[in-house]
């Protein structure tokens, strides 16, 4: 089999010439030929079209840059990565599922068991302390309002009140009184002035005398109201008295049973009150 190349359109041969030496032509112009020597002559190809010599460089086609990737592997040893990963996600979620029915059994077991066993010697320890703190809590209540003496008196006959009662009894007594002497008022805002016109340490000697005779005789026809003990309605000439270790043991009392003092209650302002009992047993203006 006879090769022959050809230029592509020519009719003549290949042959180097000085006209068409300096003229390149791209690869894709020459085409190789083959035929078998049956054939007859072979029809010259056309030939393309030039392109002008000032585009030839601009049309050319420029090489790619050439991109070197990793080569990429496909076979059946990549599934068993995700076969697997999907085996751990089972077996965790078995683990999850297995964690979830432990907590529900612990919990189920903490609703169902019985409460916690107390010792019979604690027991017995508890209840003797709150026989103990009722005992006390008896004595030291109120025969009146029988609550707990947070502020305690006691009177000359040894009985004992708080001193919320105490007034109240007092009061009811000398509201009675003062009912029945009508001149009672008078005759006590009458010492009580007197009293201060004693504090002026500026007083003349002879006005002096005359104040004390006044007042000497002002008490001297008052009636006194006559308050007695609630309990046995035995005659009350002093003022209570304040039962200051009584008070401490119904304090300390109080805080083991979970219960506070209240506040203590303070005299109206502007009264010229000193202390609690002042209204019902007022001083002495006057020695006798």
């Amino acid at each position: 089999m006879a090769h022959r190349q050809l230029r592509s359109g020519s009719r003549q041969p290949l042959q180097p010439t000085r006209s068409n030496s300096h003229v390149s032509f791209a690869q894709n112009d020459e085409v190789i030929v083959l035929s078998s020597d049956d054939e007859g002559p072979s029809m010259p190809k056309k030939r393309p079209r030039r392109a002008a010599k000032g585009t030839t460089a601009r049309l050319r086609p420029t090489t790619p840059a050439t991109i070197v990737e990793d080569p990429i592997e496909i076979s059946s040893g990549d599934e068993t990565p995700l076969r697997d990963s999907s085996d751990s996600i089972v077996e965790m979620r078995n683990k999850i599922k297995a964690l979830e029915e432990e907590v529900a059994r612990l919990r189920s077991r903490e609703v169902q068991a019985p409460p916690p066993t107390v010792s019979p010697e604690l027991t017995a320890a508890v209840e003797f302390k709150k026989k103990i703190l009722e005992a006390l809590d008896d004595q030291l209540c109120c025969e009146i309002c029988t609550l707990r003496m947070w502020t305690p008196y006691t009177l000359g006959c040894g009985h004992m009140f708080c001193q919320t009662c105490l007034q109240d009894w007092f009061d009811s007594i000398l509201t009675k009184h003062r009912a029945e002497d009508p001149n009672y008022e008078a005759s006590t805002h009458a010492l009580t002035h007197y009293h201060e016109m004693l504090r002026n340490p500026r007083l003349a000697a002879h006005q002096r005398r005359y104040i004390e005779d006044n007042a000497r005789a002002i008490q001297a026809s008052m009636k006194q109201p006559a308050f007695t003990c609630p309990t046995c309605r035995v005659a009350t000439k002093d003022k209570p008295i304040e039962i200051y270790t009584l008070k401490q043991v119904v304090r300390t009392i109080s805080e083991a049973m979970g219960e506070s003092s209240p506040k203590k209650i303070l005299p109206p302002r502007g009264s010229k009150e000193i202390g609690p009992w002042d209204r019902f047993f007022p001083a002495p203006l006057v020695l006798p």
